[in-house]
């Protein structure tokens, strides 16, 4: 079974493995990185060996997601995303959507705000956002 490549570089949707998404979230985060560092920063919560992440970065290159250089010194390379970190987390959190919260919408943004509270400047901007997702669906 193959899979389907994406229609653009801007497409991160559910082709995408987990452990893909997962370490081009984090090298959003870390801006760029080499294996090591990607590693080290997923191993909480998924520990792999240094073949693993060379094969999951080999992948992501090779449908135009991460590109890499020569590090500086040494063999290494540094790898940096090439779409937009909103791409990324777009299609992680339509993932959790769909899968977790059955797409409930309210009910994953209800749970977030029930797990770490918001503070008052986020709740501020909270009311912006709801303000003009209302402006827009009365113009349709």
């Amino acid at each position: 079974m193959t899979r389907r490549r994406p229609r653009s570089k801007e497409s991160t949707d559910s082709f995408l493995p987990e452990a893909e998404l997962e370490t081009l979230a984090a090298l959003h985060e870390l801006g760029e990185a080499e294996a090591s560092q990607l590693r080290e920063a997923l191993a909480k919560f998924r520990p792999m060996t240094h073949a693993s992440m060379a094969t999951l970065l080999r992948r992501l290159e090779e449908r135009g997601l991460v590109s890499h250089r020569k590090a500086e010194s040494g063999k290494a390379f540094v790898y940096s995303a090439t779409v937009k970190p909103t791409a990324t987390y777009r299609s992680l959190m339509k993932r959790v959507l769909e899968r977790v919260f059955r797409n409930d919408a309210l009910a994953l943004v209800s749970t977030l705000v029930d797990a770490k509270p918001l503070k008052d400047d986020e709740i501020d901007r909270l009311r912006t956002f709801v303000d003009e997702l209302d402006s827009r669906r009365r113009k349709r």
